[in-house]
């Protein structure tokens, strides 16, 4: 019995009518038909009986329909958990001039970082030079280590923010 068979099984045991349950689906009404009549085949049950275009389900069929909606409630929140999980990495790509490899200060903000925020990713790109101060003398370099350190905190808020 697949995964298909068994959405297939409990949406015609919902409706308890193959035509709407293959409407719900967005599938068309001999897939479904099919589909029932292989798993009655497949497992050498009656899961329904049929009156007209009305069906009702069967004791054995009202078994199965137990077992197989714990396991669509149960794949269903596997498949929540695998996104939730995929939602939670993050990447974040920046570039950092060449003047600040190998700087303590930016090696000591990387390390809090990613300590901090294991669950993101951080991908480091050489670029070109620091802009100079504004008063075009020295501290390039504290300035480019204070501009990593407010990029980092802004990268962290907004994966946090995802």
């Amino acid at each position: 019995m697949t995964l298909v068979q068994m959405r297939y099984f409990y949406e015609v045991c919902q409706w308890q009518n193959i035509t709407k349950a293959a409407e719900h689906l967005h599938v068309s009404q001999p897939t479904v038909t099919v589909a029932m009549q292989a798993l009655e085949a497949e497992t050498g049950l009656n899961l329904f009986h049929r009156e007209g275009r009305k069906i009702t389900v069967t004791t054995d069929g009202a078994k199965l329909l137990g077992k197989v909606s714990y396991i669509l409630t149960e794949v269903a929140r596997l498949d929540n958990e695998i996104r939730d999980m995929a939602h939670r990495h993050a990447k974040v790509r920046l570039a950092m001039p060449l003047q600040l490899r190998g700087r303590i200060p930016c090696r000591t903000s990387l390390g809090d970082f990613r300590r901090a925020h294991p669950e993101i990713e951080l991908e480091i790109i050489e670029t070109g030079r620091c802009q100079r101060s504004a008063d075009g003398r020295g501290g390039k370099t504290r300035l480019c280590a204070d501009e990593l350190h407010r990029g980092l905190q802004r990268a962290a808020l907004l994966c946090k923010a995802l």
